[in-house]
């Protein structure tokens, strides 16, 4: 009896039972446990142990094998068929090709002379940077192409599917990081932007590589903010209207999670130090050029620099940051947003799964109350995706950062709802319960993303019928592909091709045809009918579009051959090719068409309060009135008459000692003529104006303040010839401040 009073258990070995291999008595806390087990038991739990070790290995190999599966579908969604969607290259993306190769040839040397530039100049702006470094080693690797200029930037965002993935697997503790993968990778607005070169794709990128570092780092893992800080500073240079969303972010984050900051120190301020080292490029360009930020926002036409009250500005901003948070933004049909950055019909983001977005959503408002950080995070995330828009407007480029908290949200929603059904197993199907259901989920998802890459390469072509400069400017691969098919069978060949289809198609030349320059001049037939410009008929051929070709001035040409139609995706006329004799007459004709056309206009027009009589010369673009509004996105073009002649009568005498005048880069010529009294001689200042890269405000200044009755302001483009179109934007005068 002492023996069952131990404290610890005892083992009795008794003779086996017929068929049993081994008994054991245990005795423990006063009970007696007898075990007997046979021969077939031991042999079954041997099995039993083998199959729990395979299992076990599977339930880890299983899911490693769908998400890696999930990265190599999204790669591939992207890479199939880029040259086919979107159907049009656009010179923004040409221009990331164009740049980096520039850079390569004058030593890593910007145009304006810094190495290793912080930003390059795009239509006047200076708006591009990490996309532009993207580009290098595979212009050094590659002959340029739509295929590799895309593919570099697509490829490059399989980082956030790899960054929405680790953060679901990592920091929320998803056992299917995969869903959010094969979500992403089905937005719409995402599909259709990471297949192209611009750089709001980019910038989303590494935005998505900032929170997952960042929610990893709140993980109790420090070593990964400095990666959060680097993946900050990248998305702020890769995407100009993303610099106020990550700034803003950041400071809230820095603010808010002060306590979790100062656990450790050495790593707060060792992130803090690669802070400033990423800040460093940008106050170099700040210091280089000035007005940089500026010129942006004013070629953009952003409401923040115009004459408004500061209450309609702020009235403007709310009402764009609440369009964009709006859910019909996101699932209804786009109303802010041009053709070509939609995919029709199906909205920004999913909608057939809206339902766990919303319910994610929810949930993530929920747990941030109770004082969760991760969800508080990507919560933040999402309210200020908006921010860049905010400066100038709504579009889905300024705020596809967006589709990063709305994937986290969706994939949240639906692991949620999923827990919910593995916890009712005994009420669904058998063919649905657990891994199954999982495989149907993965085949869907995994089927709505070949079946989007199909429809896209099939129908999106035709979703809309406007292939032109306003709707989704089809035809570089097409129209250059025929030029340089054309000047390799006739080398001394001209081509004058319109640039009136696409933005940039100067841009567009040069990455398209090998020489540089490009052996094409970029100009309207119009060109050839403002003036005389002599041309061999048998050497020269027009490209111009379909609708030129319409209003192609038949009376000034004795021969118009059409020597190829290039047709639109829905068949419809979109260029042709076309060779053009001058008619005998035909400087008979322009002479009396120039002398009508050079006869200035007179206008009367209200500025300020003060009435003014204008006579100027005849324009062919924009209304005398937009020199006047202070609205640096509105202009002025002479109809082919260099130089730009306006002379303005003042009911009330003016004061000025000074002219200031918004004109384009060019080399140029300001001439101004002050008249006291139109009896007097007028007063002449007169300034030469070096090329710029980019739209300028030049101020002329007199020595002495005068008394001015009437101004007058010839503006000429030294560079250009007498048919030169002139172009200017702001005009202006008074007293020195």
């Amino acid at each position: 009896m002492s023996i069952l009073r131990r404290r610890t258990p005892l083992q009795v070995d008794l003779p086996l039972p017929a068929g049993a291999k081994r008994v054991r008595v245990l005795a423990e806390s006063g009970n007696l446990v007898v075990e007997i087990r046979s021969e077939a038991d031991e042999v079954l739990e041997r099995h039993e142990a083998t199959f729990s070790k395979d299992e076990g290995r599977w339930r880890t190999i299983l899911p490693a094998v769908a998400f890696w599966l999930a990265l190599a579908i999204y790669l591939a969604v992207r890479l199939t068929g880029l040259a086919q969607f979107p159907v049009y290259f656009f010179s923004d993306e040409a221009i990331q090709t164009m740049l980096a190769s520039d850079l390569i040839r004058d030593g890593f040397h910007g145009y304006t002379g810094e190495f290793l530039p912080t930003y390059f100049p795009n239509g006047g702006q200076y708006n591009l940077s990490v996309s532009v470094y993207l580009q290098v080693i595979p212009t050094l690797l590659f002959p340029r192409s739509i295929e590799v200029t895309r593919a570099t930037a697509a490829v490059m965002t399989l980082l956030a599917a790899l960054a929405v993935g680790l953060t679901m697997h990592k920091v929320f503790a998803s056992r299917i990081p995969w869903l959010a993968v094969l979500i992403l990778s089905l937005t719409p607005a995402w599909f259709l932007h990471s297949r192209t070169a611009f750089e709001t794709a980019l910038g989303t990128t590494f935005f998505a590589a900032f929170l997952a570092c960042y929610l990893w780092y709140l993980q109790d893992h420090p070593a990964s903010l400095p990666w959060a800080v680097t993946f900050a500073a990248l998305t702020f240079y890769a995407y100009a209207p993303m610099r106020l969303t990550i700034a803003v972010l950041s400071l809230l984050l820095v603010v808010l999670d002060w306590r979790w900051h100062w656990r450790t120190p050495r790593v707060t301020f060792i992130s803090a130090a690669v802070a400033v080292v990423w800040l460093i490029p940008f106050i170099r360009f700040l210091m280089l050029h000035p007005a940089g930020l500026n010129q942006h926002l004013e070629i953009l036409g952003s409401y923040w620099l115009a004459e408004l009250p500061l209450l309609d500005k702020l009235r403007r901003a709310g009402e764009i940051y609440l369009n964009l948070l709006s859910p019909a933004y996101w699932w209804g049909e786009p109303r802010f947003d041009i053709i070509r950055h939609v995919m029709k019909n199906y909205g920004h983001f999913p909608r057939l799964l809206a339902p766990f977005t919303v319910m994610g959503f929810v949930w993530a408002v929920f747990q941030m109350f109770r004082g969760d950080t991760r969800a508080r995070t990507v919560f933040l995330a999402w309210l200020v995706s908006p921010l860049g828009a905010v400066l100038v407007g709504e579009g889905i480029t300024r705020v596809l950062c967006m589709v990063i908290p709305l994937t986290l949200f969706t994939a949240l929603g639906m692991e949620k709802i999923l827990d919910a059904i593995n916890q009712r197993m005994d009420h669904i199907p058998a063919p649905v319960r657990g891994n199954g259901l999982l495989v149907l989920i993965y085949l869907a998802l995994a089927a709505g993303n070949v079946s989007m890459l199909n429809d896209a390469l099939t129908h999106g072509a035709f979703w809309t019928r406007d292939y032109g400069l306003n709707g989704v400017q089809y035809g570089a691969r097409q129209v250059f592909a025929e030029i340089q098919t054309r000047l390799k069978h006739e080398p001394d060949l001209k081509v004058v091709l319109t640039p009136t289809w696409a933005n940039g198609t100067d841009v567009l030349a040069r990455f398209f045809l090998p020489q540089d320059p490009p052996p094409v001049e970029i100009n309207s037939y119009l060109a050839y009918t403002e003036t005389y410009r002599p041309f061999i008929p048998e050497k020269t051929v027009f490209v111009m579009t379909a609708q030129e070709y319409l209003e192609l001035p038949r009376r000034y040409f004795s021969e118009v051959q059409v020597e190829q139609e290039l047709p639109c995706p829905d068949g419809s006329p979109g260029f042709y090719f076309v060779r053009l004799r001058y008619a005998p007459d035909f400087q008979e004709l322009l002479a009396q068409e120039q002398a009508e056309r050079r006869k200035p206009v007179e206008e009367s027009l209200e500025v300020d309060g003060m009435l003014l009589r204008v006579s100027h010369t005849r324009l062919d673009m924009g209304e005398l009135r937009h020199i006047f509004d202070r609205n640096p996105s509105t202009l002025i073009r002479t109809a082919g008459i260099n130089p730009l002649t306006l002379k303005i009568a003042f009911a009330v005498p003016q004061r000025i000692e000074q002219v200031s005048l918004r004109i384009g880069g060019t080399p140029s010529r300001v001439r101004l003529s002050l008249w006291q009294t139109p009896e007097e001689s007028p007063h002449v200042v007169e300034q030469d104006f070096p090329e710029d890269p980019l739209p300028r405000m030049v101020t002329l200044r007199l020595e002495n303040p005068l008394s001015v009755s009437m101004l007058q302001v010839e503006l000429w483009n030294a560079s250009d010839s007498a048919d030169g179109h002139v172009h200017l934007w702001e005009l202006e005068w008074g007293t020195l401040p």
